[in-house]
């Protein structure tokens, strides 16, 4: 089994995180994961849902786990 490689960028706001990232899975020929793209994306998902994000919801169970019954 070939060994993989995981390379993690973390920083505060604007420091250049997306930019060595991108550089460095260039530079490895590594698959790049923008997370900040995600967490930008799921915002704008749930406020065009009508959503207010600061307020936070319930959370639900996991898909196909069980409740107790009361």
């Amino acid at each position: 089994m070939t060994p993989s490689l995981i390379i993690a960028v973390d920083g505060p706001a604007a420091s250049g995180k997306g930019s060595i990232a991108s550089r460095l899975a260039a530079h490895y020929g590594l698959p790049h994961l923008d997370t900040g793209l995600l967490y930008r994306a799921t915002g704008l998902k749930v406020l065009a849902a009508g959503d207010d994000l600061a307020t936070p919801r319930p959370r639900r169970g996991r898909p196909g786990a069980s409740r107790r019954a009361t």
